[in-house]
């Protein structure tokens, strides 16, 4: 299945992600992870099991998980509203790594971005909640997204 590659700026991949769950814009390097109440990024053992997570779960395979499988590709209806028309998209942003995106404005973002999103959790909720999915999971990989420029 192909997934767009896109160099736009304001697209996630690009030079900003929005953290669609806080409205906040993160630092380079940064997974967005935070410790609520102290605006740093988790230090030790969780960001060491956040990264091993980020190796292990794909965005395509947690969505496949949360039962959103079929809107693995560069146009597909939203899961987060009622969409008439395709203005979902799952695509590989500049950074190499798969990103998501809703046109009509639901958010935007990296695979914990998603999961977040879809299960109403806070940035660092939605943190644990992808490193506990992730060490229960089968081997992921973003293997079967191919890149397509746009």
């Amino acid at each position: 299945m192909a997934l767009a590659q896109t160099g736009a700026p304001d697209a996630p991949g690009g030079s900003q992600n929005l953290l669609p769950s806080q409205g906040l814009r993160s630092l380079p390097g940064s997974d967005g992870c935070e410790i609520p109440g102290t605006g740093q990024n988790q230090t030790g053992s969780m960001n060491n099991k956040l990264e091993q997570a980020k190796r292990t779960l794909s965005l395509a395979v947690l969505m496949r998980l949360l039962g959103h499988g079929d809107r693995v590709r560069k146009s597909a209806r939203c899961p987060f509203h009622q969409d008439s028309a395709a203005s979902f998209s799952v695509f590989i942003g500049n950074d190499g790594k798969a990103r998501w995106k809703c046109h009509a404005g639901c958010g935007q973002g990296d695979a914990i971005d998603f999961l977040a999103r879809a299960k109403g959790l806070s940035n660092a909720e939605g943190c644990r909640e992808f490193v506990r999915l992730a060490e229960g999971s089968a081997q992921g990989g973003d293997r079967n997204i191919q890149r397509q420029k746009v």
